[in-house]
């Protein structure tokens, strides 16, 4: 909702005719054709489509911000304009106008004058013209919603156990650091010495693409004329290529400089790269000596050569990212990439004594108790003789890995020149999870959006369906209005009945719209005309306005299920109006459709998402939509509209 607010010293107005899409609707009492205000708060309102996601919501805030803008300005005096041209995606008509009564119901209190909605007025304005004087409030359903239900989004709780790791590693007097993500195989060797191949065959290597040498050739010259006629830049292109080449031009640069320098068009250039040089097309990747590391300790050796050098001891570091492996598969228990958070202690008195008191201090900070410490019988090169020791904890009656500690080896610390012993530890991420989420599987712990299996609530599911049609104009929106109107007006006549709904134009066309029962001696509308759409635990129901004779399951979901708004009648009729649309865009002279026992959403225009519909079939839920309508529309149209009078 947008709304423009004026302090006006006078405002009056007047309506002069109804809008040209409103002609079919209701005329306009006297008493509410005009009205003249001293010393008041014109506030101008345009009710959007995004509003009647929670009109109440949107209603109360802006009623809310009027009230706060009129008692700073000491104003008793209120006018509300609906202005359309504020927005360009405008609510429904019902809804605007349920919008405008709300929003004045709201000021109570306040002298509130509401200006007629439908109707082209002339307006006179004298604004005070002090600094308040003119104000702007734009109102957003998703954002007042947001604040008003205090919405959170949802953590990721592999991203939420990094966090809380680091408070708990800050906590302990840790500093953090960023490690880079590419390592050198060498330091790979200069860490793990024998042993190094066998890590090297874990880990990613990493390869770039070689920029070629491009010549121009004569046949490619006569294909370039073809794309840019005339073209007369040859030396231009192979010195646009050379700067490629060496680099001072980059790849995502490429297009630009050449449309800068041979004074070409942007798909020019483009088809030239992809029409005529295959060297661009025939790019490989050739393997470089870069990794991306598998254990965060590969990083930790030249941070703490340079941490050594400086003379900063004893150092208490940590780092918490991503480390990759290349697992021969990703599977329940193995990713590619996974999180580590790493500590690093280089401190001559420290024991491993106390690298286990401070892996108990960590995992009690997390609520782990019972932690068991398991030296390994083969240590990893890397580590000092008889430290290499594995951290478990209890699941579920069996022991988890979760952490890994240990001293590192003076030999591969000596290669990188560091004399102080350093402890080790190192924590998985993801296993962590897994013990606080129960979870059995890995790939659907860290990317549930890609094999968790799909699951809606109730809430979700209401705010996925919609209507499968609805009409594309202002006037088609309208005899929808006027249906749904005059079907609740008329909803207990005897029929036969036919009611004229609508006289005017649509799309150009003139046409007469009827509601109408064929049925003797039934009412215009059966009792599921009036039904709602209910959600409750994943079932989908069609259920009338009131309880009564509902039993069981429906009853349960009239109650307590997850209440639409999306009723039988105004969905058939925005399917109605979006038929009628098409007939008179196809030049059809007669439309005519009738709703009799309905089984099917389709049939009263409700559209279910493909996902949602699986979802609900796959979870052996239901779909109960249904029950008896028994009246139709028709439509007369005429291709022509009726010459207008005139004199000369």
């Amino acid at each position: 909702m947008r709304l423009l607010l004026i302090h006006a010293d006078k405002f009056s107005y007047q309506v002069t005719e109804r809008v040209a899409e409103l002609k079919g609707a209701a005329s306009l009492p006297e008493s509410e054709q005009g009205a003249t205000l001293q010393d008041c708060l014109v506030v101008f309102i345009a009710v959007e489509k995004e509003d009647e996601q929670d009109l109440g919501m949107v209603v109360d805030r802006a009623a809310g911000e009027v009230r706060k803008l009129a008692k700073e300005l000491a104003v008793r005096r209120i006018l509300l304009y609906p202005y359309a041209h504020l927005a360009p995606a405008l609510s429904s008509p019902s809804a605007a106008i349920e919008a405008l009564q709300r929003t004045a119901a709201s000021l109570e209190g306040y002298e509130v004058t509401a200006a007629a909605f439908g109707w082209y007025k002339s307006f006179n304005l004298i604004c005070k013209g002090h600094p308040r004087s003119e104000s702007f409030r734009e109102i957003s359903a998703t954002e007042a919603r947001i604040e008003e239900k205090g919405v959170r989004g949802k953590e990721h709780p592999v991203c939420r156990m990094s966090q809380r790791l680091r408070e708990i590693f800050l906590a302990q007097g840790l500093d953090e650091m960023i490690n880079p993500a590419i390592i050198n195989e060498e330091d790979v060797y200069k860490q793990y010495g024998p042993e190094a191949p066998l890590i090297l065959d874990r880990v990613f290597y990493l390869a770039s693409l070689v920029r070629p040498d491009i010549g121009i050739s004569d046949s490619q010259l006569k294909r370039i004329n073809q794309i840019v006629p005339d073209f007369s830049g040859k030396e231009r292109l192979q010195e646009v290529f050379r700067d490629y080449k060496k680099g001072e031009i980059e790849g995502d640069d490429l297009i630009a400089k050449m449309v800068e320098r041979l004074k070409i068009q942007e798909d020019q250039a483009f088809r030239i790269i992809d029409e005529v040089f295959p060297e661009f097309k025939d790019l490989k990747p050739e393997p470089t000596r870069k990794t991306l590391r598998s254990h965060m300790t590969s990083l930790w050796f030249p941070v703490l050569a340079k941490v050594q050098q400086r003379g900063i001891l004893p150092a208490r570091l940590f780092s918490i990212g991503s480390r990759f492996r290349r697992e021969q598969r990703e599977d329940a228990k193995h990713l590619f990439e996974s999180t580590a958070a790493s500590v690093v202690i280089m401190d001559k008195g420290f024991s491993m004594k106390d690298g286990e008191k401070l892996t108990r201090k960590i995992l009690g900070e997390l609520g782990i108790k019972g932690v068991k410490f398991k030296l390994k019988k083969i240590t990893s090169n890397y580590y000092q003789a008889g430290t290499d020791t594995e951290v478990f904890v209890a699941l579920g009656g069996a022991e988890l890995e979760v952490a890994n500690l240990g001293f590192y080896s003076p030999v591969s610390l000596a290669n990188y020149g560091i004399s102080e012993p350093v402890f080790n530890l190192g924590f998985g991420v993801e296993r962590l999870v897994m013990l606080f989420e129960n979870a059995s599987d890995i790939r659907t712990l860290v990317y549930p959006q890609l094999y968790e299996e799909l699951v809606f609530s109730d809430a979700e599911v209401a705010s996925l369906l919609k209507a499968e049609k609805e009409p594309s104009s202002p006037e088609g929106k309208e005899i929808v209005e006027l249906l749904i109107r005059s079907a609740r007006e008329n909803r207990d006549k005897i029929g036969p009945l036919k009611v004229l709904v609508y006289e005017g134009k649509l799309l150009g066309a003139q046409v007469r719209v009827y509601l109408y029962n064929w049925d003797e001696g039934k009412p215009l509308l059966s009792f599921a005309a009036l039904n709602e759409i209910y959600i409750h635990q994943g079932n989908i129901y069609g259920l009338p306005p009131q309880s009564d004779g509902l039993t069981g399951e429906t009853l349960e979901a009239f109650t307590s299920g997850t209440k639409t708004r999306l009723e039988f009648l105004r969905l058939i009729m925005e399917g109605s109006v979006a038929d009628l649309e098409v007939a008179v865009k196809n030049g059809t002279l007669k439309f005519d459709i009738q709703y009799k026992l309905i089984k099917r959403p389709a049939q009263i225009n409700l559209h279910i998402p493909e996902k949602v519909h699986d979802y609900i079939v796959g979870c052996h839920k239901k779909i109960r939509i249904g029950g008896p309508l028994f009246f139709g529309v028709k439509a007369e149209i005429m291709t022509k509209l009726p010459k207008a009078d005139c004199k000369l």
